[in-house]
């Protein structure tokens, strides 16, 4: 008798792996430099979560812009177009300018203008 595993459960174990590869890899490195660095100083232990945590972003960038590559390679073999992305007037990392502009808009009343 199969037991049927939640997709929520599905979703967090294929998450995984995103979440550690980061601060996993900064690990890694650290221990890589520990021991084959001949005369290496030791890595304090807030400099190494502090990398971690940077490695987050880091980690989760670099596998956009290598994403949006393959995309852009399988679209080419197949002859397609990907679909144009939204671009801002100005820098607008966290999407800011875009979530005042719909608040306007529903304070307004006018959705979509």
């Amino acid at each position: 008798m199969a037991i049927d595993i939640p997709p929520g459960l599905r979703w967090v174990a294929s998450s995984i792996p995103k979440v550690i590869a980061g601060p996993l890899s900064v690990y890694a490195l650290s221990i890589l430099y520990a021991t084959r660095v001949p005369g290496a100083f030791p890595i304090s232990n807030w400099i190494l979560v502090i990398l971690s945590l940077l490695s987050l972003p880091l980690f989760f960038v670099f596998r956009r812009s290598l994403l949006l590559q393959w995309h852009k390679v399988k679209a080419r073999r197949l002859g397609a177009q990907l679909p144009p992305c939204v671009e801002e007037e100005s820098f607008d990392p966290f999407g800011t300018n875009a979530i005042v502009a719909l608040k306007k808009q529903f304070l307004n009343g006018y959705t979509g203008n």
